[in-house]
């Protein structure tokens, strides 16, 4: 039972993050007329010292946890610090970013959508 709610809460806090870099993303594409791997750049030199200390915050918040002397919320303690700390540290700063290269325009494609070609 507590894998499955450590589950949902982690993605739940994570999407957070997410939501703020692919936004600043699509929004220096779309508004800004940036190529897709400037806007990524740009996106991520400008929020990803806010994601930083927010997962840093969030972390140490989740972490008191540990000290509590019940091994329940120790156990839950411990996961949702680590989970939000590689979250906030590694895949917002490192696997997003490299994922959304690799898609290029493929990031702002839903189903459905026609891709333009190029001439």
């Amino acid at each position: 039972m507590i894998p499955i709610m450590l589950l949902v809460i982690c993605l739940g806090l994570g999407m957070d993050y997410d939501i703020l870099l692919t936004t600043r993303i699509k929004e220096n594409v779309k508004a800004r007329g940036m190529s897709n791997d400037d806007a990524i750049r740009h996106a991520v030199t400008h929020t990803g010292s806010v994601i930083t200390i927010c997962g840093l915050i969030m972390g140490g918040a989740f972490g008191t946890l540990m000290i509590s002397g019940m091994t329940l919320l120790q156990e839950f303690g411990f996961a949702l610090c680590f989970a939000i700390l590689v979250d906030a540290l590694l895949v917002r700063t490192y696997i997003v970013p490299a994922i959304m290269h690799l898609l290029g325009d493929w990031n702002w494609k839903g189903p459905g959508v026609k891709l333009e070609k190029k001439e």
